[in-house]
Protein backbone atom coordinates (compact mmCIF):
# COMPACT_ATOMS: atom_id res chain seq x y z
CA UNK A 1 0.00 0.00 0.00
CA UNK A 2 3.09 1.77 0.65
CA UNK A 3 4.26 0.93 -3.28
CA UNK A 4 0.47 2.39 -4.53
CA UNK A 5 0.90 5.41 -2.50
CA UNK A 6 -2.63 4.73 -0.55
CA UNK A 7 -0.43 4.73 2.97
CA UNK A 8 2.57 7.20 3.58
CA UNK A 9 3.72 4.52 6.82
CA UNK A 10 3.61 1.23 7.42
CA UNK A 11 5.06 -0.60 10.73
CA UNK A 12 6.12 -4.08 9.06
CA UNK A 13 7.64 -6.98 10.76
CA UNK A 14 10.01 -8.17 7.79
CA UNK A 15 12.48 -6.18 4.82
CA UNK A 16 10.22 -5.21 1.68
CA UNK A 17 12.82 -5.01 -1.15
CA UNK A 18 11.69 -1.79 -3.41
CA UNK A 19 13.82 0.54 -5.49
CA UNK A 20 11.49 3.74 -4.12
CA UNK A 21 10.90 3.00 -0.30
CA UNK A 22 12.70 3.88 2.64
CA UNK A 23 12.30 1.42 5.15
CA UNK A 24 14.38 2.28 8.65
CA UNK A 25 14.48 -0.02 11.93
CA UNK A 26 12.65 1.71 14.52
CA UNK A 27 13.15 -0.99 17.13
CA UNK A 28 12.90 -4.45 18.08
CA UNK A 29 11.13 -6.61 20.69
CA UNK A 30 13.15 -9.24 22.82
CA UNK A 31 10.72 -12.18 23.64
CA UNK A 32 11.57 -14.06 27.20
CA UNK A 33 10.29 -16.63 28.99
CA UNK A 34 9.84 -16.51 32.65
CA UNK A 35 9.30 -19.74 35.03
CA UNK A 36 9.24 -20.24 38.83
CA UNK A 37 12.64 -20.63 40.43
CA UNK A 38 12.24 -24.42 40.92
CA UNK A 39 11.12 -25.15 37.41
CA UNK A 40 13.37 -28.01 36.35
CA UNK A 41 14.73 -26.53 32.87
CA UNK A 42 17.52 -29.26 31.98
CA UNK A 43 15.82 -30.84 29.10
CA UNK A 44 14.80 -27.59 28.01
CA UNK A 45 18.18 -26.07 28.11
CA UNK A 46 19.58 -29.39 26.78
CA UNK A 47 17.47 -29.22 23.59
CA UNK A 48 18.17 -25.62 22.77
CA UNK A 49 21.48 -26.10 23.45
CA UNK A 50 21.78 -28.77 20.54
CA UNK A 51 18.95 -26.73 18.31
CA UNK A 52 16.64 -29.24 18.54
CA UNK A 53 13.51 -27.52 18.17
CA UNK A 54 11.12 -30.21 18.14
CA UNK A 55 12.02 -31.45 21.67
CA UNK A 56 12.25 -27.57 22.81
CA UNK A 57 8.63 -27.34 21.63
CA UNK A 58 6.89 -30.43 23.33
CA UNK A 59 8.74 -29.12 26.64
CA UNK A 60 6.90 -26.23 26.36
CA UNK A 61 3.87 -27.30 25.70
CA UNK A 62 3.83 -29.76 28.89
CA UNK A 63 4.62 -26.49 31.06
CA UNK A 64 1.63 -24.05 32.38
CA UNK A 65 0.90 -20.73 30.29
CA UNK A 66 -0.11 -17.62 32.09
CA UNK A 67 -0.76 -15.16 29.40
CA UNK A 68 -1.90 -11.12 29.55
CA UNK A 69 -4.33 -11.83 26.76
CA UNK A 70 -7.01 -14.14 25.84
CA UNK A 71 -5.49 -14.25 22.11
CA UNK A 72 -2.06 -13.99 22.77
CA UNK A 73 -0.24 -12.10 20.30
CA UNK A 74 3.04 -12.14 21.66
CA UNK A 75 2.89 -16.10 22.20
CA UNK A 76 1.90 -16.16 18.40
CA UNK A 77 4.85 -14.13 17.85
CA UNK A 78 7.05 -16.57 19.50
CA UNK A 79 5.97 -19.58 18.25
CA UNK A 80 6.28 -18.37 14.75
CA UNK A 81 10.16 -17.63 14.66
CA UNK A 82 11.18 -20.06 17.24
CA UNK A 83 9.43 -22.78 15.76
CA UNK A 84 7.91 -21.63 12.18
CA UNK A 85 4.40 -22.38 13.11
CA UNK A 86 1.65 -19.55 12.73
CA UNK A 87 -0.60 -21.14 15.65
CA UNK A 88 1.04 -21.85 18.78
CA UNK A 89 0.02 -25.54 19.82
CA UNK A 90 0.49 -24.23 23.83
CA UNK A 91 -3.23 -22.78 25.16
CA UNK A 92 -3.32 -20.08 27.90
CA UNK A 93 -3.83 -22.37 31.43
CA UNK A 94 -4.43 -19.24 33.08
CA UNK A 95 -5.08 -15.47 31.82
CA UNK A 96 -3.94 -12.63 34.04
CA UNK A 97 -6.09 -9.21 32.87
CA UNK A 98 -3.71 -6.44 31.73
CA UNK A 99 -4.19 -3.09 32.40
CA UNK A 100 -6.01 -2.41 29.86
Amino acid sequence: MVDDKKNDLAIVTKKYETFDTLQVLIGNCKLVIVSSYDLDLGAFKKAIAANDMINAEKWLNNQKCYNHDAQMPHIKIFWLYAFDKKRPSVISNYIIPNEN
